[in-house]
């Protein structure tokens, strides 16, 4: 009879540690994926939330007969306020940095947009703000104003084709009715 020796493994073998290593590895740099998407999405309601409340309380202020004139800097990622009496910003809103905005108006992005408010609570015009991240457009916020009924009217779309819709794209045909209706979806509206 042959006997075996039954001695007991002790610790794990070269393969059994290159297995675990590979599934942590790969479990975190998921996690590492998911955190930066997570903030790429918080930075960018960061950024429309930023937009739509400074430019809704400005032009509310306007109905207490003050008038302000917003400068959007695309290049410093920022948004001046002036009232008509002062040189110096009352207010400046830094946005996330790790974002791009564009505003086309008359055929060309500008990369210092000015408006104001109104004294009816109004603004003295209609734009739109594309919000990109590694050059696609993801959202878009449209400010439109109503002469005659005193009001301004936001409204907030998200691409369905973010990685179509490239800054060429959104220059040649921002004033395309059909380019602005088809591939956004309305999400929210002021």
């Amino acid at each position: 009879m042959k006997r075996y020796n039954k001695s007991k493994k002790k610790g794990f073998t070269i393969i059994e540690y290159t297995v675990y290593i590979f599934i942590i590895t790969t479990i975190i740099s998921f996690s590492i994926f998911k955190v930066n998407n997570l903030n790429k999405r918080l930075k960018i309601k960061e950024a429309i939330v930023k937009i739509v409340n400074i430019v809704d309380r400005y032009s509310s202020k306007s109905f207490r007969n003050e008038e302000y004139k917003l400068l959007f800097d695309t290049d410093t990622k920022e948004i001046k306020i002036y009232n008509l009496i002062n040189k110096n910003p009352i207010e400046i809103i830094k946005l996330p940095k790790i974002l791009n905005y564009r505003i086309p108006y008359d055929g060309k992005y500008q990369n210092k947009f000015v408006f104001s408010s109104t004294i009816d609570s109004n603004l003295d015009k209609s734009f739109t703000i594309y919000i990109f991240s590694e050059k696609r457009s993801i959202y878009r916020i449209s400010f439109y104003t109503f002469r005659t009924s005193q009001i301004i009217k936001i409204n907030i779309y998200k691409s369905l084709y973010p990685k179509i819709m490239s800054e060429e794209m959104i220059i040649k045909n921002y004033k395309n009715e059909k380019f602005m209706k088809e591939g956004w979806l309305k999400i929210n509206d002021y």
